[in-house]
């Protein structure tokens, strides 16, 4: 998009300020100007008013002197008058052209300098009359002040003059500076006006235009355009900010549009996903009614297969050779994994189509692990494994649950414990008690082992139905991938959680948490 030309607001201030700052200089500069010349001509009045009295007070120590009759005083006294007259001739002389010492500037106005001549004029003639006096008689010296009585009198008069006029001057510069300041101070207060009057007009109501845009807009309404007479960057903003708008009204009817498609199309999806849903419910219904209603059909033949096979092998019915005792015991062997498959996926089913209910009384902790740990210990043994049990003394209570349940969820952690760790490993079962924030108290039973462990990435398909993590454990060991899901079914059957931390390689430890109530905590709650 092509740049618009437009004079800058940062270059419109820079002028503004740059206009400022130059009366100001100005200003401060007439400032100083003046009161500098106001202070000299102070000085200058003041040196000159004593330059009267000086002179009469020289006139009068003549006098005093004119009438002792000690020599010796008299010399004196010639030669400080001598030095009094230098003086003031030097002070004269720095009235007309200045003195740095006394603060005195070189006096320039030309009226003041014709004052000035008549002063000097008249000096000369009163130092005539005081040469004249030097030395003479106190009665030739009052004859002289009589003879040159109008001589000092101009002197004075002309002095007084001076004084006046420079007096005069110096009150006129301070008026002068009085109203140029008060012009200053009012004219910097229409500045102030005009800058408020000048902001309001380039700044603040094209940004309540803009606010006022952004708020129809955040209101939904993107016909809004605001017209902006700025030619600077604000200008450009409401250029922009109609863009906005317009490319804002074309992106909401596209995703109006959008959502209204897409609103249709989650209707169907939802339609699709319940009809879904129905079929799934359905199919599996039908599931669990096929598996409860095949149970009795399925363990029969099984059950005749396993009992003859232990008939044959006890050899009620004849001695077997090598090869048909090899047999039937596999035959034996290939019976009871398949029952135990076959009741593995009858309890599952069970529990997912809700027919489970537990039959809760109270049962020790304890007993719970002896009995998992003596249905194990011999395999254990066989496999040179130690399996050691460690019940902290808390946990060693009375809970409500179903015994039988909670057994079989720990003898399948077990006997996976035992199946995965090597020989000369080591098996051991933990429970204590644990108390989150807010949940009450919870039995936590661990079965920790040293056995091959389990890779992270695996983790989380654990409990998961008919999975074994590798492939290779399928031909190392035996299993359905039922046991932990069954497990974890059970556990939250309780109102538990399960679950499980292992590193490859060194081991694992699957854990399962079942709330600590008691047949006390019941009555309790009852009450």
């Amino acid at each position: 998009m092509k740049k618009n030309k437009y004079i800058s607001l940062n270059i419109k201030l820079v002028v503004f300020i740059l206009v400022v700052i130059i009366i100001l200089s100005l200003s401060f500069l007439y400032d100083f100007k003046t009161i500098s010349y106001i202070n000299g001509e102070s000085e200058r009045v003041h040196i000159a008013s004593e330059l009267r009295w000086k002179a009469l007070e020289l006139m009068w120590s003549i006098m005093e002197s004119s009438e002792s009759r000690d020599l010796l005083l008299g010399e004196y006294t010639e030669k400080n008058i001598e030095n009094y007259l230098k003086r003031l001739d030097k002070i004269i002389h720095a009235i007309k052209e200045g003195d740095d010492t006394m603060g005195l500037p070189p006096l320039k106005n030309k009226d003041t300098l014709l004052l000035y001549e008549d002063v000097f004029v008249k000096w000369e003639a009163m130092k005539s009359v005081i040469h004249k006096m030097v030395g003479s008689s106190a009665t030739i010296a009052i004859k002289t002040i009589k003879q040159n009585d109008g001589t000092m009198r101009d002197f004075v008069q002309t002095l007084d003059k001076f004084v006046n006029h420079i007096q005069m001057d110096y009150r006129n510069r301070l008026k002068h500076l009085y109203i140029v300041k008060y012009n200053m101070l009012a004219f910097f207060l229409l500045m102030t006006f005009l800058s408020f009057i000048v902001m309001r007009t380039i700044v603040l109501r094209p940004v309540l235009k803009l606010i006022e845009g952004v708020r129809r807009v955040s209101e939904g309404n993107f016909d809004t355009e605001i017209v902006l007479k700025n030619n600077d960057e604000i200008g450009e903003l409401g250029i922009h900010f109609n863009n906005m708008a317009a490319a804002l009204k074309v992106s909401f009817t596209e995703l109006e549009n959008f959502a209204s498609n897409l609103e249709q199309k989650v209707k169907e999806r939802t339609y699709e996903l319940e009809y879904a849903k129905i079929q799934a419910e359905q199919a599996n219904k039908i599931k669990s009614s096929f598996l409860a209603n095949m149970s009795h059909e399925l363990r029969t033949p099984l059950n005749s297969i396993i009992g003859f096979s232990q008939v044959l092998i006890d050899g009620l019915y004849g001695a077997l050779n090598d090869n048909q005792r090899l047999y039937t015991e596999n035959i034996l062997k290939s019976g009871d994994h398949l029952l135990k498959l076959i009741n593995e996926i009858l309890d599952l089913a069970k529990v997912e189509s809700g027919k489970v209910e537990l039959e809760k009384n109270l049962c020790r902790v304890r007993d719970i692990i002896e009995m998992s740990v003596i249905m194990l210990k011999e395999k254990a043994l066989k496999q040179s494994i130690r399996l050691t049990t460690e019940i902290a003394p808390d946990a060693d209570m009375e809970i409500l649950a179903d015994y039988g349940r909670l057994k079989q969820v720990l003898f399948n952690l077990l006997s996976n414990a035992v199946k995965f760790t090597p020989a000369g490993g080591s098996v051991k079962i933990t429970a204590i008690v644990k108390s989150p924030p807010g949940s009450g108290n919870f039995i936590e039973i661990s079965v920790n082992d040293t056995g091959i462990g389990i890779k992270e990435e695996d983790l989380t398909k654990l409990f998961t139905e008919f999975t074994q993590l590798d492939s290779s454990y399928k031909k190392r060991y035996e299993g359905s991938g039922l046991g932990l899901a069954f497990s974890k079914k059970l556990v939250e059957l309780h109102g538990g959680t399960i679950g499980v931390e292992s590193v490859f390689g060194k081991g694992s430890r699957f854990y399962f948490t079942i709330p600590a109530v008691t047949m006390y905590n019941t009555k309790s709650e009852s009450q």
